[in-house]
């Protein structure tokens, strides 16, 4: 197969973008087929067929609806559930196209192709790039006006995350204090109910209308008895989290981190003796984050580590007096701190008006045993101005599991600011208010995190206490 050859005429508001894809097959042979930016429509030998949506643009890669154009051009389409594929066959010739991959991956015949991004689910549809579509056919697609810049949506792919029982603990295990304890191991068994989906959502986009200006995400965590509860004991929170992610506005832009953490669930992305997640569980989290922005952040072994092998988390705590809290004592936990490429000078605040000073902060504590080791824990307002000069503004608004996922944000941005709503306007004996309007006024900032977990995604205290921050 040869290379795609790609002509692009532009003229006054119009980009006709014409692509010619070599494979066998003589000139007179090809289908020439003209799709267009602002709707659904393709045109062949002048007859017009309305089609499934307008073609995309994703990470700067044009896609088509793949159904629509791949039987325009003659192929014969099946679904194998066994690979996730589109199988397309023609003229002898069969390939499967593979859904829910980090990367592209095509099989043509028994030829192996990959690419650097993965075909797309988006609001229903299934897409393909123009680059993987090249080394499927030899027709001509050319593409009128410039296709909409789109954002990796999450509430489709997510359809196809699938959780293993490949690291499934066995037993029955025993519970104490609402903690199953499974051998050494600690677990929260919680579920997302509808109505707390609902209402999560809800709130979520509330946010996001406050702030019109600016890039609002959504990241929901599940716990580790999601990846590793035997399957007797699983609560499903993928599903809760579905949910959360289907009646998100597109204000938002929510971020599957499920699918990269059952990539990595081999690792130690969770404690054993903790409720939280790992720093190196945030990390495949954070770095999922960025992806969707299109960039980049550094790979994890490039990091320098401090490490520590006698933690003993919150299970602890939560167990004290039990035989619980024994195994876990007895059992401490790794503590991997990776520490920061960027500098940072960090300081926490009693109130928005960074006035009513705590005490100073780092992003990471290399001498810290804790999960506080992570940003100094929870305070009600964390800042961070790094030595990263790029003039870009985080806001993540958490819980504790949040904490880890703001170590990594120095890598990206000049200016962290970190809020626990938990701890304002009333909430947590903290009466000083936070209103996130005022604070965009001030700062100007370019991106928000919403990130939680199942815990508080099902709490009405801490939606309110996200609410009340918008009036």
């Amino acid at each position: 197969m040869t290379s795609r050859i790609l002509k692009k005429a532009l003229c006054a508001f119009m980009v006709v973008a014409a692509i010619s894809l070599g494979t066998t097959g003589s000139e007179a042979d090809k289908t020439g087929i003209t799709l267009y930016a602002d709707r659904g429509l393709a045109t062949k030998n002048d007859i017009d067929t309305e089609i499934a949506a307008a073609p995309i643009k994703y990470k700067y890669k044009v896609y088509v609806p793949v159904d629509d154009v791949l039987k325009l051009c003659g192929f014969t389409l099946g679904w194998d559930p066994s690979s996730n594929s589109v199988v397309a066959a023609r003229d002898g010739h069969v390939s499967y196209i593979v859904y829910g991959t980090k990367t592209g991956i095509l099989w043509v015949d028994d030829q192996r192709y990959e690419f650097e991004t993965p075909p797309l689910v988006y609001n229903g549809t299934a897409f393909i790039s123009l680059e993987m579509f090249a080394k499927l056919s030899d027709d001509d697609i050319y593409i009128v006006g410039d296709p909409a810049m789109i954002k990796k949506d999450m509430r489709d792919t997510l359809q196809s995350t699938y959780i293993s029982d490949n690291f499934r603990l066995s037993g029955r295990g025993a519970t104490y204090n609402s903690i199953t304890v499974i051998g050494n191991t600690g677990m929260e068994l919680l579920y997302i109910p509808d109505s707390s989906a609902s209402a999560y959502a809800s709130m979520v986009n509330a946010v996001a209308d406050a702030l019109p200006y600016v890039n609002v995400y959504n990241i929901a965590v599940p716990t580790a008895c999601e990846f590793y509860a035997p399957r007797s004991m699983y609560t499903n929170q993928t599903a809760g989290i579905k949910k959360i992610y289907e009646q998100l506005s597109d204000k938002v832009t929510p971020i599957n981190v499920v699918k990269p953490l059952m990539e990595h669930a081999n690792e130690f992305i969770y404690f054993r003796t903790d409720h939280h997640w790992t720093q190196r569980g945030a990390y495949y989290a954070y770095k999922e984050y960025m992806e969707v922005k299109g960039e980049q952040v550094p790979p994890l072994e490039s990091f320098k580590t401090v490490n520590s092998y006698n933690h003993v988390g919150s299970f602890a705590s939560f167990m004290n007096g039990t035989p619980g809290a024994s195994v876990m004592r007895a059992n401490p936990d790794l503590l991997e701190r990776f520490m920061p490429v960027y500098s940072a000078e960090g300081a926490a605040y009693n109130d928005c008006n960074m006035k009513k000073y705590r005490c100073s902060l780092q992003l990471v504590y290399p001498g810290f045993n804790s999960y506080s080791a992570f940003i100094g824990g929870d305070n009600p307002l964390a800042v961070f101005h790094t030595s990263n000069t790029n003039g870009k503004k985080l806001v993540v608004i958490k819980e504790s599991f949040g904490t880890a996922f703001s170590s990594w944000a120095a890598n990206n941005y000049e200016y962290i600011f970190v809020i626990d709503p938990r701890k304002f306007n009333g909430f947590n004996g903290n009466n000083e208010p936070f209103n996130l309007k005022n604070f965009y006024m001030t700062h100007r900032f370019d991106d928000l995190v919403i990130i939680n977990y199942p815990g508080t995604i099902s709490s009405s205290s801490y939606r309110s206490s996200v609410l009340k921050m918008l009036y």
